[in-house]
């Protein structure tokens, strides 16, 4: 695995820096169904560091459950490029916001580096977390927990 081949001192360095906004992990989810290994990405940690804000990225955009077009709005179309590692254009999910511990997270990945999938960028998350705040489908308390407002 890539993550033999680094000192412990980096790899924390390294988990550290990629549990902030605008990065790209590959897990298992239960939450799903069926459960399945989907792309997250990263929007926003809470302020006592404990929990991280992320939304699913999808292959497509699932007409059968995104039904209107106040719910096809919500998806952030991603280009796949060099930086953000994608195989092929997907789309972010901004009609709900997820939650992980952060510290199972960080302890995931540093047993497996690679399920850091890539990084976004700063345009395409502005863009994304603009439409999280302009969301009616997400509480106000919910956006305030993980920074989204202040």
């Amino acid at each position: 695995m890539l993550g033999e081949f680094f000192p412990e001192s980096e790899k924390v360095e390294f988990v550290e820096s990629i549990l902030t906004p605008g990065h790209i992990l590959r897990f298992h989810v239960s939450n799903t169904k069926p459960p399945k290994v989907k792309l997250l990405l990263i929007v926003g940690n809470d302020n006592d560091k404990l929990l991280i804000a992320y939304l699913y990225i999808n292959t497509n955009i699932n007409f059968n459950v995104h039904h209107s077009s106040k719910l096809v709005d919500l998806q952030y179309e991603l280009v796949a490029d060099n930086e953000n590692k994608l195989s092929y254009n997907s789309f972010v999910d901004c009609i709900s916001i997820h939650e992980a511990n952060r510290k199972k997270l960080k302890s995931l990945i540093f047993e497996d580096l690679e399920k850091f999938r890539g990084k976004i960028s700063k345009n395409d998350l502005d863009n994304i977390i603009t439409k999280i705040r302009e969301s009616d489908l997400i509480d106000r308390m919910t956006k305030k927990k993980f920074g989204i407002l202040s």
